[in-house]
């Protein structure tokens, strides 16, 4: 059994990721319920771990974990339960586990939505759209731009929590850095 998964906080990371993933693939929503429990479980379990390093623990992995994906939310590309249970997870993982996380997660939601994008025969269109967005957060960041956000009529959404669930056990259980 590799060693994370011997820590009850990562366990509940765990569990919590793949709750998301699920209701998110059913309903394309992550509850605030499952977010409210585990930034709760994240922060207590750091604090009975190790007292106040374990509260600063749980602090930094919550404040990057919510961070990390922030401008892609206010751009419109990426939903705000998405962002808010990367912010459940690095309370449970803490800030250097968060940042592996998110690191295979965008590698995980980039394959999943160029696969859904060719397997509907949008890629030339999503990858033109993803190039306009690159362009325009290096001009007017972080703003909205309506014609390539989630709300815009036609354009492709995965279901992020996946990704992210994904990008969590293949940290915590594969080790993957």
């Amino acid at each position: 059994m590799p060693p994370m998964l011997k820590d009850p906080a990562v366990l509940t990371a765990l569990l919590v990721a793949v709750m998301a993933a699920v209701t998110d693939l059913k309903a394309r929503i992550v509850p605030n319920v499952l977010i409210i429990v585990g930034l709760a479980l994240g922060f207590g379990l750091q604090i009975h771990a190790s007292g106040t390093p374990g509260l600063i623990r749980a602090l930094e992995g919550a404040a990057i974990g919510l961070l990390v994906f922030l401008p892609f939310y206010l751009a419109g590309g990426m939903g705000a339960g998405d962002v808010k249970l990367m912010a459940a997870l690095g309370a449970c993982l803490g800030p250097m586990e968060i940042l592996r996380v998110a690191l295979v997660a965008s590698l995980v939601g980039a394959l999943m939505a160029l696969l859904l994008a060719s397997r509907r025969g949008a890629l030339g269109r999503v990858l033109r759209s993803t190039g306009g967005l690159i362009a325009a957060w290096f001009t007017r960041w972080p703003r909205r731009i309506p014609e390539l956000t989630l709300e815009a009529p036609g354009n492709l959404s995965i279901p992020y929590a996946v990704a992210i669930a994904a990008g969590a056990a293949m940290v915590c259980i594969l080790g993957v850095s």
